[in-house]
């Protein structure tokens, strides 16, 4: 088979899973946006802020409740699916275990920081999640690994349902931001009942056992997976728990109503990456060569979305913004995102890369440099904090992901070649920076300026020849799934 069909069925095959992400992805971003536009219209700045400084807390807790067995779960179980049973039922176990744990460790922590006293409460409340999570965390490692994501594009939806009615139910009735624990707590349930039907169905629950060596094994090669997942959640929200600590939970609030729309744009890039993951693993292990054209094509078409999407929500910040929340204490939040929002080509970025050394086993590269970056940040936002506030976390928080690029694209490099393709960054650069001209110009109202952007930059790539021939045919063909394809 040639070289270019094999890399296009692996394309095809990650456009699918993709697609079935996205579509989670769409969901989460449509029920997030709602519930966190809600509360903060409802509860103000600080209301926000309090649901922001829990969500962070939980974020964290949940990485020690899942012991760094996501990724390395995935990755193991795409090279033997014919075992993925008797992996997911011996990864739950242990992040069972991890769970309780976790939630332990949680409310002792919050205590000894002492957090104001509805803010610990929650915190105490919302722990109870990480039981449930264990459930949904491994289901969810099992079926990215067998490549079957559509049902947890299901299970996510459910989850996000779940959580916007049960808080909009509750704060009509008048309850106070402590009620959105227990909608916490109510959503990862219901996810974790409807993942373990999943696993009935797809008959995981008769052939599973629990395999003790299999365990050891994992736990042996996880500690490098849970450090680096520890120091990858702790730099994303460490910002907020830094505004709430220095500047005040209102500021906090403030900052996250910026970041929600950060937030959806990675959580599309997150999608786009760990649908390529898997394909990514398998063929380092079966077809090293051909690694580097799906690399290649997977980073030139990132950043052909990405990068207008960031700058279209630069230029309209102040309307998006007054748009969402139609309150005068979020005026400050249009600053923020039009700095903050550039922090997602970062993340794309480091995802494939990050990705990328994962499935070569280089996990220890990806550790170090998601510890460095960690490291970097707690320097960058110690000064930038109290300097600027929470302008200056905005800043030290792209400054902490160049960071984490450089060492990424140096390493990935050496290990694979030359990935980025700088020339061509060029022309879309090029074609990005056309696309402005309806702003300079003042035009309005912003949905049009958008449009306009939108029409020239599509205009532009083939112009500018940042778009070729040969990516139109491949689009094309990815649009045809080759009826007889080895894989």
């Amino acid at each position: 088979m040639s070289k270019d069909v094999f890399a296009l069925a692996n394309i095809q095959r990650a456009l699918k899973n993709a697609l079935a992400l996205s579509f989670t992805s769409a969901g989460q971003m449509l029920l997030g946006f709602l519930l966190q536009v809600y509360i903060a219209r409802k509860l103000g700045a600080t209301g926000l802020g309090k649901y922001a400084v829990m969500m962070a807390n939980l974020a964290i807790f949940q990485v020690i409740a899942s012991v760094g067995l996501d990724r390395l779960l995935v990755r193991e179980i795409s090279r033997h699916r014919d075992k993925v049973a008797t992996y997911w039922l011996t990864a739950f176990l242990i992040q069972l275990l991890a769970g309780l744990l976790s939630w332990g460790l949680l409310i002792g922590v919050s205590s000894l920081i002492g957090q104001p006293p509805d803010t610990l409460r929650m915190l105490v409340i919302a722990g109870g999640s990480l039981i449930p999570f264990t459930v949904i965390n491994s289901s969810q490692m099992a079926l990215q690994g067998i490549e079957q994501m559509e049902w947890q594009a299901i299970g996510q939806t459910l989850v996000y349902t779940i959580y916007l009615v049960m808080a909009f139910l509750l704060l009509q009735m008048g309850h106070t931001a402590v009620s959105l624990a227990t909608v916490i707590v109510i959503g990862q349930s219901g996810g974790a009942l409807f993942f373990l039907l999943v696993a009935g169905h797809l008959k995981w629950l008769h052939r599973a056992h629990l395999n003790v060596a299999l365990g050891r094994s994992l736990l042996r090669q996880a500690p490098y997976f849970f450090l680096m997942n520890l120091s990858v959640i702790s730099f994303n929200r460490m910002d907020v728990l830094f505004i709430s600590h220095f500047v005040g939970e209102a500021a906090a609030g403030i900052y996250n109503a910026a970041k929600l729309l950060l937030q959806v744009c990675n959580l599309l890039a997150a999608s786009y990456v760990d649908a390529l993951y898997p394909s990514l693993a398998r063929l380092y292990h079966e077809r090293k060569e051909r690694l580097l054209p799906v690399a290649q094509a997977a980073f030139r078409y990132a950043y052909f979305l990405f990068a207008p999407v960031a700058l279209l929500i630069a230029f309209s910040a102040t309307p998006i913004i007054n748009i969402l929340y139609r309150r005068p204490d979020y005026v400050p939040s249009a600053a923020i995102l039009r700095l903050l929002i550039w922090q997602t080509l970062f993340f794309v970025s480091n995802a494939l890369l990050s990705r990328l050394l994962l499935a070569m086993n280089r996990q220890d590269i990806s550790f170090w440099v998601a510890f460095i970056r960690l490291l970097a940040a707690l320097v960058y936002y110690s000064v930038a904090v109290r300097l600027w506030g929470a302008m200056g976390i905005a800043a030290a928080l792209l400054l902490a992901s160049l960071t984490s690029f450089s060492m990424n694209s140096y390493h990935v490099y050496r290990l694979l070649g030359h990935v980025l393709q700088v020339r061509r960054w060029g022309r879309i650069s090029v074609a990005v920076l056309l696309m402005t001209w309806p702003y300079w110009l003042k035009l309005q109202p912003f949905w049009l300026a958008a449009g306009l952007g939108l029409l020239t930059y599509a205009v532009a790539l083939p112009l500018s020849r940042a778009v070729l021939p040969e990516d139109w045919l491949l689009l094309r063909q990815l649009l045809r799934w080759p009826k007889h394809v080895e894989t």
